[in-house]
């Protein structure tokens, strides 16, 4: 894509020649924000399924809950990305620890969506900023 083509030409950590683990960190980058920008734009479907997985709201979900919303907001999601975004949901738990016994506060997911979306979002070009944007940068200056 476009998007892919102007990160490796103007990219600032684009290295040619680089090691192999870089091409790596920006392909797993690139499909992260793939994956959260579907489940942001299916939002409102991924919040109806986690309240039709909670009926009491308790806000905890298991992981085959969890599995389950978030196949009803992506079609196609695959196991690996499930894996994925629940394990992310345990950051500090040492490597190999069983996590699939455990639960989450599926606000606190919605949340971290919202907020990884937000900080990896490509800047607005100034072509598009509104034009009293523009008016009152100038009256700051």
């Amino acid at each position: 894509t476009f998007e892919e083509f102007a990160d490796l030409i103007y990219g600032s950590q684009v290295h040619v020649g680089g090691p192999e683990y870089e091409a790596q960190e920006r392909h797993v980058h690139h499909v992260t924000n793939v994956l959260v920008d579907r489940l942001v734009s299916n939002g409102q479907v991924l919040g109806k399924a986690f309240c039709e997985m909670d009926p009491e709201r308790r806000y905890l979900v298991s992981k085959a809950q969890f599995a389950n919303a978030v196949g009803t907001a992506c079609n196609h999601i695959s196991k690996q990305a499930v894996e994925f975004l629940w394990s992310a949901q345990f950051e500090g738990e040492p490597k190999g620890a069983n996590l699939d016994d455990k639960c989450i506060d599926w606000r606190s997911f919605m949340s971290q969506l919202a907020h990884y979306n937000h900080a990896n979002r490509p800047p607005t070009p100034c072509t598009l900023q509104g034009r009293k944007r523009q008016n009152d940068l100038l009256q700051r200056s």
